[in-house]
C-alpha cells in the first residue's frame, strides 16, 4: 500500500495553531479515552508507508508586505516590487524566503538565499541601485553623485628606436681607412689636438662637433676632419662642409672591427675622404635581451653536458 500526503501550505509556523486545535479536537472527540488508546495501538502496529510531501503554499500577506517594504528601501521601484516579489517566490521558493524573514538580519539572510548554487537571484538591478544611491545622496547631502569619467585610451604608438651612441674615446682608427685627397693615409688625433695646422682624423660626439658646424671655417691648410659617432641631421650643417658616411673602425675594449654611421666635417683646406668609398650598406637589426634560467635539480640532461 502507498499513501500520498499533500500539504497545502509549507510555510514554517503558519499551520501550527490550526494543527494544535485539530489535535485537541481529535483527542477529546467523544470523550472516549479507550478509543484513543486503541487508535494509538493500531497506528503503532502499522508498517511504515512510503509518502511524499508537496507544498502548495505561499507567503502570508504580512510576510509579503514586510518583504515589499524591504525591497523598496533597498532601491526596487514601487511599481516593480510586486513583480520582483513573485519572481523571487517562483525562483527561491516560499519556504526559504519565510525562513529568511524570521532571521535577525533579514537582508543578509535574503541575499544568502539568493546566492545559493543553482538558484541565483538578483534582488536589486544595477540601474535601480545607482538611482537609489543618487537619490539618497541628494536627499541627505543635497548633491549629485558624480559619474566616473571614462578613461581615455592612449593611442598606441610605436616606440621610436633610440639612436646608437658610441663613445668616441673607445674607437680606434682602422689603418688606412681615411686618406687625404692626394691619397696619403691619415692618422688619428685626440679632440684636444684639433687646432690650427693639425692633420688627421678625430672621432667625436655630435655635441662636440656643434661649435665647428656653427663656425663653418677651416682650421688647417692640411687634411683635417672631425668624424662623429652618430649621424647629424643635414639641416644642422649650415655653411659647414659636412656629409654623412659609414666608416670602419676598431672598438678598443674588444679589438673588434665595426661599422659606424656618422658625419664627416671638413676642417682643412685639403679634403678628407674614405679610402674605400663603396662600403656596402648594412641593415640595422633590432635586438632584444632574453634571460633563461635552468635549475640543476630540475634539468633532465646531465649537468656536465648542459654546461659544455
Amino acid at each position: 500500500r502507498a499513501a500520498v500526503a499533500t500539504v497545502l501550505d509549507g510555510i514554517p509556523g503558519r499551520n501550527k495553531a490550526a494543527a494544535q486545535e485539530l489535535a485537541e479536537i481529535l483527542c477529546h472527540l467523544g470523550n472516549k479515552s479507550e478509543a484513543l488508546e486503541w487508535a494509538k495501538s493500531f497506528l503503532a502496529t502499522l508498517p511504515e508507508l512510503p509518502c511524499a510531501l508537496v507544498g502548495w503554499g505561499g507567503l502570508t500577506p504580512a510576510q509579503e508586505q514586510e518583504l515589499q517594504r524591504l525591497l523598496v528601501s533597498k532601491g526596487v521601484p514601487q511599481d516593480a516590487v510586486g513583480a520582483r516579489l513573485q519572481a523571487a517566490v517562483a525562483k527561491l521558493g516560499p519556504g526559504p524566503l519565510a525562513g529568511a524573514l524570521s532571521q535577525k538580519n533579514v537582508w543578509q539572510a535574503l541575499k544568502a538565499a539568493a546566492s545559493r548554487p543553482g538558484t541565483p537571484f538578483k534582488w536589486v538591478q544595477p540601474d535601480e541601485l545607482q538611482a537609489h544611491i543618487e537619490l539618497k545622496a541628494q536627499t541627505k547631502f543635497g548633491t549629485e553623485v558624480r559619474q566616473p569619467r571614462a578613461k581615455k585610451q592612449r593611442a598606441s604608438r610605436s616606440l621610436a628606436v633610440a639612436p646608437l651612441h658610441i663613445d668616441p674615446t673607445q674607437l680606434m682608427l682602422s689603418p688606412g681607412s681615411f686618406v687625404s685627397k692626394s691619397g696619403s693615409p691619415l692618422g688619428q688625433i685626440s679632440f684636444a689636438e684639433v687646432q690650427a695646422c693639425a692633420t688627421g682624423i678625430c672621432f667625436c660626439t655630435s655635441t662636440q662637433a656643434t661649435p665647428f658646424l656653427e663656425a663653418a671655417k677651416n682650421l688647417s691648410v692640411d687634411a683635417l676632419a672631425l668624424v662623429t659617432t652618430s649621424e647629424i641631421e643635414a639641416h644642422s650643417y649650415g655653411l659647414a662642409n659636412a656629409s654623412p658616411l659609414r666608416f670602419p673602425a676598431l672598438y678598443a675594449p674588444t679589438q673588434e672591427a665595426i661599422l659606424v654611421t656618422g658625419t664627416l666635417i671638413q676642417l682643412g683646406d685639403e679634403e678628407v675622404q674614405l679610402s674605400v668609398a663603396d662600403i656596402a650598406e648594412v641593415e640595422n637589426l633590432s635586438t632584444v635581451v632574453c634571460r633563461l634560467s635552468v635549475y640543476k635539480d630540475e634539468c633532465k640532461l646531465p649537468w656536465e653536458r648542459f654546461t659544455e
